[in-house]
C-alpha cells in the first residue's frame, strides 16, 4: 500500500529495511528499542549515517542511549556514530571493542 508506514509492519525483516529510509527522531527512537535485533541495529545505522552529514543533538541522544544496550553489537556501532559528536559523552571503553573482542 502506498503511504503505508512500513516501520510499524508485523515482519521484523520489513521493519529493519524500512529504518533505513527515516529521519524522524521518535520512528527512529522506537526503532532503537525495538523488540526484534534486526530492526535495532537497522536503527542505529541508519543514525549513523544520518548522523555523518547532520550531528544533530536529538539523533546524538538516541545513539548515547543505544551504546549502553546490552547488544554488543549495537553498543559498537553507537561508538562509531558517536564519533561524530566530539562533545558526547565519553564513550565506554566496551563499546569500542568488536563484537569478536566481546566474545573472549
Amino acid at each position: 500500500k502506498a503511504g503505508r508506514d512500513l516501520t510499524a509492519d508485523g515482519d521484523p525483516w520489513i521493519r529493519a529495511r524500512s529504518m533505513l529510509n527515516v529521519d524522524s527522531h521518535s520512528t527512529l527512537s522506537s526503532g532503537i528499542h525495538d523488540g526484534s535485533s534486526l530492526v535495532r541495529l537497522a536503527a542505529v545505522q541508519q543514525l549513523v549515517n544520518l548522523s555523518r552529514h547532520h550531528p544533530i543533538e536529538s539523533f546524538q541522544r538516541l545513539l548515547e542511549t543505544a551504546a549502553g544496550h546490552s547488544d554488543a553489537y549495537m553498543r559498537w556501532k553507537a561508538a562509531h556514530g558517536l564519533r561524530h559528536y566530539p562533545a558526547s559523552r565519553p564513550i565506554p571503553p566496551v563499546a569500542l571493542q568488536t563484537p569478536l573482542e566481546m566474545q573472549r
